[in-house]
């Protein structure tokens, strides 16, 4: 009973691993700075986080754009970066709030856009 036992909790961590390593190999997580009710506000808004957060724009930072409803109602949120795990998305939040720029660790999305 033993072995088999072992056999199934090494099994098990075998899996968790594999996991763990397709999970880091994908871009999952993205700051996200803003909600707002327009593209055009979107880009208005971009611009003030830019010139609030200078410094933190010297590398260019990928910018996307996630269309969504709620309630009938159509926001567009505006995300900041890739991320492959969830802490070094958080760190870098904490920076941009350094900043004044609110940000929330969000999941990525791929939807370029050019400001």
């Amino acid at each position: 009973i033993s072995s088999r036992v072992n056999k199934k909790v090494a099994s098990k961590i075998s899996m968790a691993t594999k996991v763990a390593m397709v999970d880091t190999n994908k871009k999952v997580f993205a700051l996200q700075v803003a909600s707002l009710d327009s593209e055009e506000s979107v880009a208005k808004e971009w611009k003030h986080i830019n010139k609030k957060a200078a410094p933190l724009f010297k590398d260019k930072i990928t910018t996307n754009i996630e269309k969504t409803k709620v309630n009938n109602k159509t926001y567009y949120r505006l995300k900041l970066g890739e991320y492959y795990n969830f802490k070094s998305a958080e760190d870098d939040c904490e920076v941009f709030k350094f900043y004044k720029v609110d940000c929330f660790v969000s999941n990525y999305t791929d939807k370029p856009i050019r400001l």
